[in-house]
């Protein structure tokens, strides 16, 4: 297996992110909610992405460390 990459949807009420390899493939995933208060902060946004990111990488590492090439 080659590269993974961690690709982020925001959308206007929630942030998706997934851990997935060159063919699509989804390995992992997190999701979070954006409260309708903090859908005007800039600041509380990238938090969320931030922490959806985060959670994505910990369950991969956590659950699928022994067939992905997570370092």
């Amino acid at each position: 297996m080659g590269t993974l990459a961690i690709g982020v949807d925001v959308g206007g009420t929630h942030v998706l992110a997934v851990l997935m390899d060159p063919s699509g493939c989804i390995h992992a995933r997190h999701e979070a909610k954006l409260a309708a208060e903090d859908r005007s902060s800039q600041q509380k946004i990238v938090a969320v992405i931030g922490s959806c990111i985060v959670q994505c990488w910990r369950h991969a590492r956590e659950h699928l460390a022994e067939r992905l090439p997570i370092g």
